[in-house]
């Protein structure tokens, strides 16, 4: 939402060079060389939610030969071997169904906050997930929202991403893109998600 760019050159690749502290990390779906990111156009450099700090954790794994990561910023005591547990079982599902994977890597982004809040958005191979309150994550209800949420979003890879409807293509920037077919976009992903 920040980014300026030129209508004339929104197909060129685009770096993004970011100023950053030398302890910290970048959680992104973006190729990236230290504090470098790298996207092939416009499209995927916009379309890639990133978090940088000194205090993220992250942890990465492969189901059907193609790796997930997961990044956490926030007051959050991840359990990784349960998450990939449970990961991996919707993960495979959804690509059993749809018969692969659209994208080389996945990354799920959460930003864990302080305070009540349940958000997802999809991007082409990655989500940013906002959920909170993050001391509650491990109690069983918020720990189904999160892997209710996860998968939601995962499933937006394929339909919403990958599938996408006729009329919100192509992509604009400078005024809204309105579609009639949210009910298959959001209704099939809630049904398949959950």
């Amino acid at each position: 939402n920040l980014l300026m760019y030129d209508a004339t050159q929104i197909e060129a690749p685009c770096t993004m060079w970011l100023d950053l502290p030398d302890d910290y990390r970048i959680a992104c779906g973006l190729r990236q060389e230290g504090s470098t990111l790298y996207a092939d156009n416009f499209h995927l450099m916009a379309d890639a939610p990133l978090i940088a700090s000194e205090t993220l954790q992250h942890h990465a794994f492969i189901v059907e030969g193609v790796p997930f990561n997961i990044w956490f910023q926030g007051d959050v005591k991840p359990q990784w071997h349960r998450l990939e547990e449970h990961y991996t079982a919707f993960i495979k599902a959804q690509i059993r169904m749809f018969g692969g994977f659209p994208a080389s890597e996945y990354h799920f982004l959460y930003q864990i906050h302080n305070k009540s809040i349940y958000h997802g958005v999809e991007h082409t191979n990655s989500t940013i997930i906002a959920l909170g309150p993050g001391f509650r994550l491990d109690e069983v209800d918020e720990y189904e929202d999160l892997l209710s949420v996860s998968c939601h979003e995962l499933f937006h890879t394929w339909n919403v991403k990958a599938i996408r409807p006729a009329d919100m293509q192509p992509y604009v920037y400078d005024r809204e893109m309105y579609s009639a077919l949210h009910y298959i976009t959001e209704g099939v992903t809630t049904y398949y998600g959950e």
